[in-house]
């Protein structure tokens, strides 16, 4: 790849396609209360903490989702995030019995089902798989 200096875009000549992969996204949700919402999500959802400073952000997961929680973002509450799940309906009878807050059933929404569950904040993880065959 031939430069015309450091600042400019690279020049027609020798500029090779490159094969840039992109890894796994990692949503950040703003909450109120740091310490309650690593307990929601690990306790009643199933996360596990990757890392957590406890005055500022932690760092949540659960399978290859992972959550950026923090109390300074500037975003506002209320974001969403879709994770596909193996098993929509499995998980909802989990989160029933877990005590998590349904915003939405698992419903059939023409490519597969999803379901919505919201974290303390307000925060919504729309969660969906391939409809049972």
């Amino acid at each position: 790849m031939k430069w015309t200096n450091v600042m400019s875009i690279p020049s027609e000549e020798n500029v090779e396609p490159l094969e840039v992969h992109f890894n796994q996204a990692t949503p950040a949700f703003r909450v109120r209360d740091l310490d309650e919402s690593v307990d929601y999500y690990c306790d009643v959802l199933g996360f596990q903490i990757q890392w957590n400073h406890k005055d500022r952000c932690a760092c949540i997961s659960r399978g290859a989702c992972t959550i950026l929680l923090t109390v300074d973002a500037p975003i506002e509450p209320g974001m969403w995030v879709r994770v596909a799940v193996s098993d929509v309906p499995a998980l909802f009878d989990q989160y029933l019995v877990a005590g998590a807050k349904i915003a939405s059933p698992p419903t059939d929404v023409g490519w597969g089902l999803e379901m919505q569950v919201e974290d303390l904040a307000g925060n919504i993880l729309r969660l969906g798989s391939h409809p049972a065959r």
